[in-house]
């Protein structure tokens, strides 16, 4: 395909021109590397945002090799005529040093844009050391896809470059801490066994908003995951069939949310007086951590050639299905706990 459809099929995917999307790709994976996150509360609160001297490494340094990471992805994805995040990750190591090293900064060059200075800058300061330092932050991401002591054998399957931007959303910030994700799904069980606990021991009585959000998520979130439709030699839930439920759910809850938003009932707002919208709120935002990945793998097994358990196994990495469990348990909790509001005075 021409440059044109190759970018009219990046909007068509992304929302976003093949550019912007190895930019922000080769961030993630910058900053997986790095350990230096934005979002990492933690940290900061521990660390700061970083030194003068740790700031200044970041400008000079690591925002370069960035940009030579996005650079070498980009050439990568083009070359193969594919989407930027179905290019091989490793593919990138070829234009970073390999074969493709001399034609890296050939024309056709994506637009400048976010930094100081030009390609043209930075391919006379593309020092021994900026370029290593690129090699390394695909090599290290490379090796942690691989190198899970619990991952499948390796059966020889490329690693591409979504599937390890999937995994990073759900591993930790830095090495040595909890999944991201924790402090989200943790809040959203603590609320949701306090909303129990209010309504089982009469601490709070559901008034009819309340039952009648509860009625309208209960189906919900009892539900069975059933798409997309499984193979007919599949006999057990797939994996992605586990997902895209979540994502239902997501949405479901959202839509309620609204519903009784609009009418301005009391009972669903996210303070402590209202328990049950609490725990529904804080529910769904622990289940919106994981939507963005659910999406892009639902459009992927649309295009999946290979069986179930291969696809499987290439697309959806640990770290993805830990998160996944993490939020099944919550979504059993918050089922449990609709059935109680529904009907606080039946044996449970």
């Amino acid at each position: 395909m021409d440059r044109l459809e190759w970018e009219e099929l990046h909007q068509q995917s992304y929302r976003q021109g093949a550019w912007p999307r190895a930019e922000r790709s080769a961030g993630a994976l910058m900053r997986r590397h790095t350990g230096r996150d934005p979002h990492d509360i933690e940290r900061i609160e521990q660390e700061g945002t970083g030194t003068p001297a740790e700031q200044a490494e970041m400008v000079s340094t690591w925002l370069p090799v960035t940009r030579l990471v996005a650079l070498a992805v980009w050439r990568a994805a083009r070359d193969a005529d594919c989407r930027i995040d179905d290019t091989e990750l490793a593919r990138a190591l070829w234009w970073l040093g390999g074969q493709g090293a001399p034609d890296l900064f050939a024309e056709p060059l994506p637009p400048w844009t976010g930094l100081p200075g030009n390609w043209k800058r930075l391919e006379q300061r593309l020092l021994p050391d900026l370029l290593e330092r690129a090699r390394w932050v695909v090599t290290q991401q490379l090796l942690a896809h691989d190198q899970d002591p619990l991952a499948d054998s390796d059966d020889g399957t490329a690693v591409l470059l979504g599937d390890r931007i999937r995994a990073i959303k759900s591993e930790p910030f830095r090495d040595g801490a909890p999944p991201r994700w924790t402090l989200a799904v943790e809040h959203a069980n603590k609320v949701v066994m306090q909303a129990q606990i209010a309504v089982s021991g009469g601490l709070w009585h559901p008034r009819p908003g309340a039952q009648d959000a509860a009625a309208q998520l209960r189906p919900t979130l009892s539900s069975e995951p059933d798409a997309p439709p499984a193979p007919a030699e599949v006999t057990v839930y797939t994996w992605i069939q586990r997902l895209v439920r979540l994502a239902h759910i997501d949405t479901t809850i959202s839509t309620v949310l609204c519903h009784h938003g609009d009418r301005r009932e009391a009972e669903l707002e996210g303070l402590p007086q209202a328990p049950f919208g609490q725990a529904v709120r804080a529910s769904g935002v622990a289940l919106s951590g994981l939507v963005p990945t659910i999406n892009d793998l639902d459009e992927l097994w649309t295009r999946r050639t290979e069986g179930v358990a291969a696809w499987e196994r290439t697309h959806i990495p640990l770290a993805v299905r830990a998160h996944a469990m993490a939020l099944e348990d919550v979504v059993a909790s918050l089922s449990r706990l609709a059935a109680y509001v529904m009907n606080p005075d039946a044996p449970h």
